[in-house]
């Protein structure tokens, strides 16, 4: 029997994006944004309840990706949206960049009346945030093997990207004119490498690693995404579509 190993084929049996609109499946987020933050990072401070929180997440869309043979909730990643956010408020990237400096660098007067949002708070678990060779000298008997074949070793880094895609498929849904990604070089260039048109438009700052604010319009991917890449877009965009709309009917249904 032959097994169809196209991109998007091998993201289906491994992996699955969820939107994450219910307060039980915010709290998966949260808690993985504890875990990785916190924890194991100490980027963020403990929380009593180990549920990572800011400001932003009222105003955001949150997603998971889910690792289907474990049922297990394994990264996060969310867009803060121009739709929730009033004039007066921020986006991410302006603790790090004035206002008047990210406007400038996209040409426009302000980034808040034109639709423009921000990747944010993306966050994979240590254990598949690796790949499985990595764990070799340290662990070679470790549970964590249990979760992976030998096929996961070259489908981990589909975990990232599978985030990242999401995200800026929902902006796409939304209509955003634009989305920010404050990220760390290595990632912006692994995007860049399967042609999402993501541009770096202001220096490079020191927080918590090298991070540079990059700038991409979620309209413009269909154009430029490379071989398997595009029909993972759009399987991806499809699937959060169907999820979306399956909440409103609901919410029509109750109303």
């Amino acid at each position: 029997m032959l097994v169809d190993n196209s991109l998007n084929c091998v993201f289906q049996r491994y992996f699955k994006v969820i939107y994450a609109n219910t307060l039980k499946l915010k709290q998966e987020v949260f808690k993985i944004r504890h875990t990785v933050y916190c924890e194991e990072l100490g980027w963020e401070t403990i929380s009593r309840n180990a549920l990572e929180q800011d400001e932003y997440d009222d105003f955001s869309y949150h997603f998971l990706i889910r690792h289907q043979p474990s049922i297990e909730y394994i990264g996060c990643v969310r867009l803060v949206s121009p739709q929730f956010l009033s004039l007066n408020q921020t986006l991410p990237c302006e603790l790090f960049y004035p206002q008047q400096d990210v406007a400038k660098a996209i040409n426009q007067v302000n980034v808040y009346s034109s639709g423009y949002g921000e990747v944010s708070r993306l966050a994979i678990l240590s254990n598949f945030r690796r790949r499985k060779r990595d764990y070799l000298s340290q662990t070679i008997n470790g549970d964590v093997f249990k979760l992976f074949n030998p096929e996961d070793i070259r489908v981990t880094p589909l975990i990232s990207i599978g985030l990242y895609l999401s995200v800026i498929a929902c902006a796409d849904i939304l209509n955003n004119k634009g989305l920010f990604i404050m990220a760390a070089p290595a990632l912006s260039k692994k995007l860049s490498r399967l042609g999402a048109p993501i541009k770096p438009i202001l220096n490079k700052v020191e927080h918590k690693g090298t991070r540079q604010l990059n700038f991409l319009k979620a309209q413009d991917i269909h154009q430029s995404l490379i071989g398997g890449t595009a029909d993972l877009y759009n399987m991806i965009k499809e699937d959060i579509l169907q999820q979306m709309n399956a909440i409103e009917r609901k919410v029509e249904e109750i109303a």
